[in-house]
């Protein structure tokens, strides 16, 4: 079962079991209710929950039907929260696609020039980053927003962005 992370559990919310969930890409509304989530650990170990609310705002606030009190929440802080991929796939829009997905492609400035490959991508909470790998091994993050994209081909595996200047 392919399943990708959508963020992580920063903290618990009130005293009804509420979390604070930090997701990666920061335009994804992907969690409602209903939704059926895993909560992973690095040490490999999961819980199914199912979502009872979300509440999307300056933090997004997610309560579990299992999880009804603050110490039920404080006991998954840190977790992350991952959906199958399936499930993601069967639910895009005709123009959407996973960041995970673009893991591997690599990626050019406005001139054509080698900027390095996508191994990583993140939010700095206001717009999605991709982490750049350049020949050398040194990282870069890059704002990955619509009006620096110039070209996105999935064929190709390759991303045009138009960087402005200072950032790499």
């Amino acid at each position: 079962m392919d399943k990708v992370k959508l963020g992580y559990i920063s903290k618990p919310h009130g005293i009804k079991g509420g979390v604070i969930f930090k997701p990666y890409d920061v335009d994804s509304r992907t969690l409602k209710k209903g939704v059926h989530v895993y909560l992973t650990s690095e040490d490999g170990a999961e819980l199914l929950k199912e979502v009872q609310s979300v509440s999307y705002g300056n933090n997004i606030i997610v309560n579990f039907l299992d999880v009804i009190d603050r110490n039920h929440a404080e006991q998954v802080v840190g977790k992350n929260i991952e959906v199958l991929k399936t499930f993601l796939l069967n639910n895009l829009a005709n123009d959407e696609f996973l960041l995970n997905d673009l893991i591997g492609f690599d990626v050019f400035d406005q001139s054509g020039r080698t900027l390095g490959e996508v191994s990583a991508f993140s939010s700095n909470n206001v717009q999605n980053l991709i982490s750049v790998k350049n020949k050398s091994g040194k990282y870069r993050d890059l704002l990955f927003i619509q009006d620096f994209i110039i070209e996105l081909d999935f064929e190709g595996k390759k991303i045009q962005l138009n960087v402005p200047e200072g950032s790499i």
